[in-house]
């Protein structure tokens, strides 16, 4: 896939895999948060499940501006404690 932006001079080129990843979306919602031009994928309207393995953003005279590439996914069952909040801690539900 394929996103041009004219304004801001710039093409994304996208490899994606198809299994599921229902995680990215909401992972994707919280990065923009944190670091608000972070736009991967905000462009589509529908990546349920995908999930990028390389990303390349070039300058619309083909000068690489960036690039994320996932090398391994190793998937494994989490320890639920790692997902309590510490003490002095408070959690924010938004």
């Amino acid at each position: 896939m394929r996103v041009k932006n004219i304004a801001r001079d710039t093409e994304v080129a996208y490899w994606v895999t198809e299994r599921d990843f229902d995680f990215f979306l909401a992972m994707n919602k919280i990065l923009r948060k944190v670091k608000p031009d972070i736009d991967l994928f905000n462009s589509f309207p529908d990546v349920k499940g995908l999930f990028p393995m390389l990303a390349v953003e070039r300058t619309l005279l083909r000068k690489e501006k960036m690039k994320i590439i996932v090398t391994a996914i190793n998937e494994s069952k989490l320890n639920d404690n790692i997902f309590t909040v510490p003490l002095g801690y408070q959690k924010i539900v938004q």
